[in-house]
């Protein structure tokens, strides 16, 4: 039919039976809050690190990542009344604005929390470490709760963090795409 495959997914689930323990900041690197909408970090590290396949089906342009000023009024109270607590944190290179990381965590009432999160790959050895620093966070933020966690399958750091840090692979899917 012509579709190509142009990107993938693994979704991962962890069941938590205590608050994960923090794990310590190698040496070099900060971990800071992130807010919502401040979206230029995160468009420069996709630019970086996005394979340029997907980005002839995902363009990597401001537009995707800005939120109009509209949402960015509503939000806190639309996340407030659903009874959404979130939280994003960044990994930088200490000395440097550039962040080589980020994740999100959204918990919602009593559901799963869940974990979404992007590495640059040439500091794939922090994986491991940036893994757990955001299973802290969600079993901080949601002591108890189911935590659902999804990476790209181009993203093999991460993978394998999650492998070695115990959560179970549940999902794989493909992303498709066909020029016309």
């Amino acid at each position: 039919m012509g579709f190509e495959e142009y990107d993938g997914s693994v979704g991962f689930e962890y069941e938590p039976v205590d608050v994960v323990p923090e794990p310590p900041v190698p040496e070099g690197y900060a971990v800071s809050a992130l807010r919502r909408f401040d979206w230029r970090p995160r468009l420069s590290l996709d630019r970086r690190i996005s394979p340029s396949g997907l980005q002839v089906y995902e363009p990597l342009v401001e537009a995707r990542y800005r939120q109009p000023w509209a949402i960015r009024a509503v939000a806190p109270l639309i996340l407030r009344v659903q009874g959404i607590r979130d939280e994003m944190v960044a990994v930088r290179v200490k000395g440097s604005q550039e962040i080589v990381a980020w994740s999100s965590c959204d918990a919602v009432g009593s559901g799963p929390t869940s974990i979404g999160a992007r590495l640059d790959p040439a500091y794939a050895h922090l994986a491991s470490f940036f893994l757990q620093y955001a299973l802290h966070r969600a079993t901080t933020l949601a002591p108890e709760h189911r935590i659902t966690f999804s990476a790209r399958s181009w993203m093999t750091a991460l993978l394998l963090a999650a492998d070695e840090l115990g959560l179970q692979r549940k999902t794989e899917s493909l992303s498709l795409g066909l020029k016309l």
